[in-house]
């Protein structure tokens, strides 16, 4: 198994992950499973999906968000496990796992920790004949290039034991049951602000409807978690849900290949540092969000150019000698650089 950055698989690839992923799910037969609750069908799907997909010629696994659910995920399992390859570097800096058709076992275990941890994922044959997506929301769509292909994989859901859904109306009915929660949450915060465990329940509530969507930073849900923030300034927690909303409509922008919408939220998340320089959590995201950026293959339209913004977290890795996170980006980024 080989790690590597976005920047880096692009390049070996010939070809941007945005432009990948949306051709081949735009294009592709598809359908879509449910995730089983049972561990052990989890195992079990994991170790067959992987020999099937890598059975052309090897595959690449891609973590594309984690963190939708931290209680749920064993964050330290995962890096012990990418440490045996020799790999140090946090997820998020580095989230693309490139498997031969020899490193079956691995792909396996990677892919079961994503399915452990709830993490959104892509895995895809190198032949790209075949891609499955998997969703913090216990989700797995499969898109083949073939219907031929596309009917031996539900075969092997089906033996699997795996419930079949139909995308979209599953994806909308998510939406509008998580829509309805966010009403009831609404009201209950107007009632009484000052119960912040209420406020923070709406804060990760808002949060996940962000992530499902992969809204960019002008999205409205944002607009109401950034007020939720600013309503009340102790609420520490609140606030670093905010920054976490931030790096993800960061993450979606970058992605989406619109670098013009890159400054708003990084400029967003420069400020909160600047408010509550004592607040650790911020100061990494922040730290992270600066990576992502000079991760981003085109920084032609962020007016600050790469350069300024190593030296950015240069400075702030001086101001914060004894911050581990802060110090760990820096590295990733003077590597990057």
């Amino acid at each position: 198994m080989k790690t590597k950055t976005i920047r880096q698989f692009e390049e070996s690839f010939g070809v941007s992950l945005n432009q990948l992923l949306t051709v081949e799910t735009n294009t592709y037969h598809s359908s879509s499973f449910r995730v089983p609750p049972d561990a052990g069908k989890c195992n079990g799907l994991s170790r067959e999906m992987s020999l099937f997909v890598n059975a052309g010629g090897g595959s690449v696994l891609i973590v594309e968000h984690t963190g939708v659910w931290p209680s749920s995920e064993n964050m330290y399992l995962a890096e012990r496990f990418r440490h045996s390859f020799g790999e140090v570097r946090p997820i998020a800096e580095a989230p693309v796992h490139e498997f031969t058709s020899d490193d079956l076992k691995d792909c396996w275990s990677m892919f079961s920790l994503c399915l452990f941890n709830f993490w959104d994922f892509v895995l895809f044959a190198r032949n790209r004949q075949i891609l499955i997506r998997g969703s913090h929301d216990e989700c797995l769509t499969i898109y083949a290039g073939s219907s031929e292909t596309l009917e031996q994989l539900n075969a092997l859901m089906r033996r699997l034991g795996m419930d079949e859904v139909q995308p979209s109306a599953n994806f909308d009915e998510q939406i509008s049951e998580r829509v309805m929660a966010l009403n009831q949450l609404r009201q209950q915060v107007q009632n009484d602000l000052k119960d912040s465990s209420m406020r923070q329940l709406l804060a990760r509530t808002l949060h996940e409807i962000i992530v499902d969507l992969q809204e960019l930073p002008d999205s409205r849900f944002l607009d109401e978690l950034r007020w939720l923030a600013a309503a009340d300034s102790s609420d520490a927690k609140v606030r670093e849900i905010f920054a976490a909303a931030l790096d993800s409509t960061l993450y979606y922008a970058i992605m989406a290949g619109r670098p013009g919408l890159v400054a708003s939220p990084l400029d967003e998340l420069r400020r909160l540092v600047q408010k509550y320089p004592a607040d650790t959590g911020i100061r990494g995201v922040f730290a992270q969000g600066l990576v992502r950026v000079l991760q981003s293959p085109d920084l032609s339209d962020y007016v600050e150019g790469p350069e300024t913004l190593l030296r950015e977290l240069e400075k702030l890795a001086l101001q914060h000698p004894q911050d581990p996170e802060v110090q760990q980006w820096l590295s990733s980024a003077r590597k990057i650089r």
